[in-house]
């Protein structure tokens, strides 16, 4: 984790070749929930394709790998 004045980076790396074979394709949902010093609650997605987050839609996994 990196963190430099207001921004915070994160890098994952995993290895799924244990357990995904190398001709499946992925759809890959990019999302997290931040909670600030005042603990409130932001959620942030690619996409949120309803009013509310819902981060179990199919219609937000925009990444195709």
């Amino acid at each position: 984790m990196l963190r430099r004045n207001d921004n915070l980076q994160l890098k994952l790396e995993v290895n799924l070749n244990q357990i995904i074979a190398p001709e499946q394709n992925l759809e890959v949902g990019v999302a997290t929930v931040v909670e600030d010093r005042a603990k409130q609650l932001s959620y942030w997605a690619l996409a949120h394709s309803a009013p509310e987050a819902d981060f179990h839609l199919r219609d937000n996994y925009l990444l195709k790998l």
